[in-house]
């Protein structure tokens, strides 16, 4: 007897704390309503990973430019130009009784060299061919990348859609069983007050209203577990908070 009235005393001071139910958020959640997945996928489109396969393939075509460019290395060019002014000493005896007459002359000069080599690899030239196709392979496969790691990204969106829809489609229903369970658990409990039910009866009553809500809590958890997975997958925000 002891016993069932400490399990009374418990359940009218202290469950009610443990068990106590957000109304509002609960509201908010069945109130939520999920985009299209075709919104869902192209919000998974602007997703970071996307944007590394963007670099990827950007730096595989400029090393595609460069093999192309190749070729070129095959010629060499080389050129020098100089200017300047030269100037000419010399003398001129023109007898031996007179003096020796130097005179300089300085006259402007341009110098210039302009060459052209060409020394081929033959190596390079047989295998340009594959060495070009490697690069364009290079470029496929990450343009595949991305097209794989897309396709599971929407596998991964439908899934968490699906879930989230499934949660959606039962809230209601668990949020009115917890809201029966809750009225019908407030009147036992006034019942056990005024003496007309005794503590079995209204602890039997409690633990059906906390299988209620352990309900709704659970399908809660499961709905907002996955709507927070859509917005990471698809870069698109849902909940509100």
């Amino acid at each position: 007897m002891n016993k069932l009235f400490l399990t009374v005393i418990l359940i009218l001071f202290f469950v009610p704390y443990f068990y106590g139910q957000d109304t509002t958020e609960t509201e908010d959640l069945i109130s939520v309503q999920l985009p299209p997945l075709e919104v869902l996928f192209e919000g998974a489109k602007k997703n970071p990973t996307v944007e590394l396969y963007a670099l990827r393939k950007e730096g595989e075509m400029s090393n595609l430019k460069t093999e192309k460019r190749k070729w070129l290395k095959y010629f060499s060019i080389a050129g020098s130009y100089q200017y300047g002014v030269m100037g000419v000493n010399s003398y001129m005896d023109v007898g031996s009784n007179l003096p020796i007459i130097y005179e300089t002359s300085k006259n402007d000069q341009i110098f210039y060299n302009v060459g052209a080599s060409m020394s081929i690899n033959l190596g390079d030239i047989y295998d340009r061919k594959n060495s070009l196709k490697r690069q364009k392979t290079m470029i496929k496969q990450t343009e595949k990348e991305e097209e794989m790691w897309f396709e599971q990204q929407k596998l991964l969106i439908i899934d968490a859609y699906t879930t989230a829809l499934a949660a959606l489609a039962v809230l209601s229903e668990k949020y009115e069983a917890y809201t029966i369970a809750k009225a019908q658990y407030n009147l036992a409990e006034q019942s056990f007050i005024l003496g007309k039910l005794d503590g079995a009866s209204l602890v039997a009553q409690k633990n059906a209203m906390v299988q209620t809500l352990d309900g709704l809590q659970e399908t809660k958890r499961t709905l907002r577990s996955s709507i927070l997975r859509l917005e990471i997958y698809s870069n698109t925000k849902i909940l509100s908070k």
